[in-house]
């Protein structure tokens, strides 16, 4: 995985424990222990953690590698593309072993198995959004086979998965250079950063997503669309709030 996709997703992450109260105290896992929890290097962690800290969501603690949340992303009405003609250019379908943070968004054990599908989604040719799923067993084997086509929602109907209630958060964000790239766009220019769940009929959560569009091409409707840090010693952050 390419350092740039890796810092954004394991920032995504981080930003999706800290807006769904995942830490507790505020206190997020050390920097040894997010490369650990994430098989992620030194790098990509200061780098993730150096992203929060621009967007005012983490603020060094005294420990060295230690940081805090400090505040929790906005919650703005949900978005869903409005163009009729849409394509999907996949960037990554992996298994992982799900890192703490996001194991507690799907509501189980950390390592759990589950799929990584990444792709951006065109719209007229152009980009309009990139999209991260992490879905769990058994549904993650139902669409292994299946090719993508023009987006999430065909891609489940292809594979003959029901989705009952889909929950998101929406939010507006500086694009980070990963994904000003991906979208074709300047770094620091805003964007819609989407978080949603998905449940099966059962109520089961068995889907988690970030999505980052570009405001344009989103209006409101129903989901689905959506350094270390400054003056701390590397890997201690804490949510800022």
């Amino acid at each position: 995985m390419s350092q740039p996709h890796e810092v954004r997703r394991l920032r995504d992450l981080l930003r999706a424990a800290i807006a769904g109260g995942r830490f507790p105290d505020g206190r997020l896992p050390g920097e040894g222990e997010l490369m650990v929890g994430f098989g992620a290097s030194r790098s990509a962690v200061r780098g993730a953690l150096s992203l929060l800290h621009d967007e005012g969501l983490v603020s060094p603690l005294t420990a060295p590698g230690t940081f805090r949340a400090v505040r929790q992303p906005r919650t703005l009405p949900a978005v869903v593309p409005t163009a009729a003609s849409v394509h999907t250019r996949l960037l990554d379908r992996t298994g992982i072993a799900a890192p703490a943070p996001l194991a507690a968004w799907l509501g189980v054990p950390a390592g759990a198995p589950c799929l990584r599908i990444e792709f951006v989604t065109e719209v007229d040719g152009e980009p309009t959004a990139v999209e991260t799923h992490y879905v769990l067993q058994p549904e993650a084997a139902e669409l292994l086979g299946i090719p993508m086509r023009d987006g999430w929602r065909t891609l489940l109907d292809d594979a003959g998965l029901a989705t009952a209630r889909t929950e998101a958060e929406v939010d507006h964000l500086p694009a980070d250079p990963s994904v000003a790239e991906l979208l074709g766009v300047r770094p620091g220019s805003t964007v819609l950063a989407v978080e949603q769940t998905a449940s099966d009929p059962d109520g089961r959560v068995f889907e988690a997503a970030v999505l980052r569009m570009r405001p344009g091409d989103a209006a409101p409707g129903d989901p689905h669309p959506p350094g270390p840090c400054s003056g701390a010693a590397p890997g201690d952050c804490r949510a800022a709030g």
